[in-house]
């Protein structure tokens, strides 16, 4: 299966949410926010609220510098 292109995900916005930016990296929710939390990956809080945005340009930059596990 290929991986979802950025306008797929959304034409307008290159602000990605973290279950957007998960499904784009083909990782879990919980592997972006821990990546955030621990200051590998910059997010953006909007509205004042607890939402938060990633922009495509960060969250591919990280997954660039992610390691990779190879079987064998």
């Amino acid at each position: 299966m290929p991986e979802p292109t950025a306008a797929e995900l959304d034409a307008h916005s290159p602000w990605l949410t973290l279950q957007q930016a998960a499904s784009y990296g083909q990782c879990s929710d919980s592997t972006v926010r821990r990546a955030v939390k621990r200051g590998r990956l910059i997010a953006y809080r909007i509205g004042g609220g607890s939402a938060i945005r990633i922009h495509l340009n960060d969250f591919e930059l990280w997954l660039r510098q992610c390691p990779t596990r190879a079987d064998g």
